[in-house]
């Protein structure tokens, strides 16, 4: 379930954020839930960023 959502989510900080808070309320209450859920996402948008970075892979970036 982790690598699916990382895989899935895991350049975009939005849907990090709201996949992981909607995952984290079940496993907990709901505000509690979606605070851990949120730390996760935006821990695991970082997570993705540096290793993007690490191997080089550019960021798309706005179209102009």
């Amino acid at each position: 379930m982790f690598n699916l959502i990382s895989k899935t989510t895991g350049n975009n900080l939005l849907l990090s954020t709201l996949a992981w808070s909607s995952l984290g309320t079940l496993f907990f209450n709901p505000a509690m839930g979606s605070v851990i859920g949120a730390a996760i996402g935006v821990g695991n948008y970082l997570r993705v960023r540096r290793n993007n970075k690490k191997n080089g892979i550019k960021p798309e970036g706005v179209i102009k």
